[in-house]
């Protein structure tokens, strides 16, 4: 394999080279008619082996889940334990199989730290936030998380995953704090319920509004997420090591 493995690569070998035929892949390159399609065949047992990357999401909510294989090194406990977690729903026994080395490892701790969004643009997209907010009946100021920091850009699951990224971290600075995750909100406009909008409190009104002030204290926890991440995925790799070397020396008798 290439330096960098794609999902379409592990396809391609098992295809040609292992014969496998009801396979299929699930990235966040699929387009968005192709998914429901793919899920529903995962479903339905047409498909036996999918090769995915987290876009995959709920589509793997499926109960007889026998083998999970990992082809990298998760980027965080959490994000193992999320993948272990899709195998033997149904209280069977299932197989978790970790297929990594040291490279792997230290390409997700910079994906960890590269993932982590920078205050810069952290700011646009709370102004944006800010800016098409309105306030509920009852006071509450409300956020829509599909909204773009850029008016040509493509409201998507990826840009409402990097706005909940912004507010889970000023939730942890202590700038606003979500009041409310179960409700379902009403959007004033349209008068249709919607699970994008979001109410908040703002706990830090002089931080919201000013750049620099934002900066500092989303960059305070900012680095701390960052720093507990890298804790834990040495933590994770501590742990693999350990196995590893216990499973070696039962082998070789020592």
């Amino acid at each position: 394999f290439p330096v960098t493995i794609y999902a379409e690569d592990y396809k391609d070998w098992l295809v040609t080279e292992e014969g496998y035929r009801r396979i299929a892949t699930f990235t966040g390159n699929t387009p968005a008619n192709l998914r429901l399609n793919l899920v529903q065949e995962w479903r339905d047992d047409q498909i036996d082996l999918m090769i995915a990357t987290s876009a995959f999401g709920l589509g793997v909510d499926k109960p007889d889940v026998r083998t999970i294989i990992h082809a990298a090194f998760p980027e965080s406990l959490d994000r193992f334990y999320q993948e272990v977690g899709r195998g033997g729903r149904d209280g069977c026994s299932s197989l978790s199989l970790m297929v990594t080395t040291e490279r792997d490892r230290k390409m997700a701790l910079s994906m960890s730290k590269t993932s982590r969004i920078s205050s810069k643009k952290a700011w646009l997209r709370w102004e944006a936030m800010l800016h098409n907010s309105w306030r509920s009946l009852n006071g509450q100021l409300v956020v829509n998380r599909s909204i773009t920091p850029k008016g040509d850009m493509i409201q998507s699951e990826i840009n409402r995953d990097w706005n909940d990224h912004v507010l889970l971290l000023m939730q942890r600075a202590e700038i606003i704090r979500v009041t409310d995750l179960s409700s379902e909100l009403v959007d004033e406009d349209s008068q249709t319920a919607t699970y994008d909008l979001l109410p908040i409190e703002i706990l830090r009104h002089d931080v919201v509004n000013h750049k620099q002030d934002f900066f500092d204290a989303f960059e305070q926890a900012r680095k701390q997420e960052l720093e507990q991440l890298i804790v834990a995925s040495n933590h994770l790799y501590a742990i693999f090591t350990h196995q590893v070397n216990d499973a070696c020396n039962i082998v070789t008798g020592k």
